[in-house]
């Protein structure tokens, strides 16, 4: 019997303008009626969340993984369960992979702040600032090294980039952080043991929950440590063929309100099973 659902944001439950249709939102709050409780997890600040949020009818959602796990609020009981942060070394360590990489642009995100040290200030970090409502903040590399709330890092790129940049990463960093592709042209460097999975399990594990109770819907790498937690995941139709052979089943399309057609499919699974 199905009991959480853990939803990505982006290229999931929104659709690639960035919108929320109301078939998705009605079927999110159905599910909630029937007592299903909704976990959206994101890669996504709190601040660039909560617009999405409120659309919901109040406490529909209670559980929200941010920062692709290194933040996680119950927005029932305004208390924050997770909230991570990178260290001064580990800050100073990801800077010196300009030593190591081509060119590429970086930036840092901490208290729903964007920072950067680079100028003139990357087309991707623009773009993340626009989509996430946030504001960009322009220091040297030493302000941002001492930065207590620093929460990850993205190096960001043109899509075709995107795995050459993930295949000169030094292998020791694949052991000290958690590093994933978020997007076509985001990657993410977190703590190790810094994910979307590792924030799930631990809100199933408080609801003491099994795994066949547990469905998570997803498109891109960082929603594989989801899928790892569910007994039954879902990637999106246009997820690419990696992510689709990490799922259960393929869903529809974001663009047709794939998250309702899923749910609908979930529904009937579980009327026949009755």
């Amino acid at each position: 019997m199905l009991k959480l659902i853990a939803i990505d944001m982006d290229g999931t439950l929104l659709d690639d303008n960035k919108n929320l249709s109301e078939d998705n939102i009605n079927s999110l709050e159905m599910l909630f009626d029937r007592g299903v409780e909704i976990v959206i997890a994101t890669g996504r600040s709190y601040e660039a969340s909560k617009p999405y949020i409120d659309k919901f009818k109040n406490g529909v959602v209670e559980y929200l993984i941010c920062n692709n796990g290194a933040t996680v609020y119950n927005l029932i009981t305004k208390q924050i369960l997770v909230d991570d942060f990178l260290t001064e070394n580990q800050i100073r360590e990801i800077i010196d992979l300009e030593e190591t990489l081509d060119e590429f642009d970086i930036h840092f995100v901490g208290d729903d702040k964007i920072y950067t040290y680079k100028n003139p200030i990357g087309k991707y970090t623009i773009e993340d600032a626009y989509i996430s409502f946030l504001k960009i903040y322009f220091q040297t590399k030493d302000m941002i090294i001492n930065n207590k709330r620093i929460t990850k890092a993205l190096i960001t790129a043109e899509e075709n980039e995107i795995e050459r940049i993930i295949s000169n990463i030094p292998e020791n960093y694949f052991q000290k952080y958690s590093i994933v592709v978020s997007s076509d042209n985001y990657i993410e460097i977190l703590n190790k043991n810094i994910d979307k999975g590792h924030a799930l399990r631990r809100v199933v594990e408080s609801m003491n929950l099994n795994k066949e109770e547990v469905v998570a819907i997803g498109d891109q790498q960082n929603d594989i440590g989801m899928f790892k937690i569910a007994g039954t995941s879902y990637a999106m139709l246009d997820a690419s063929k990696k992510i689709k052979a990490q799922a259960n089943y393929v869903g529809p399309s974001n663009n047709e309100s794939g998250v309702a057609k899923i749910i609908s499919k979930l529904i009937e699974m579980e009327k026949s099973n009755d």
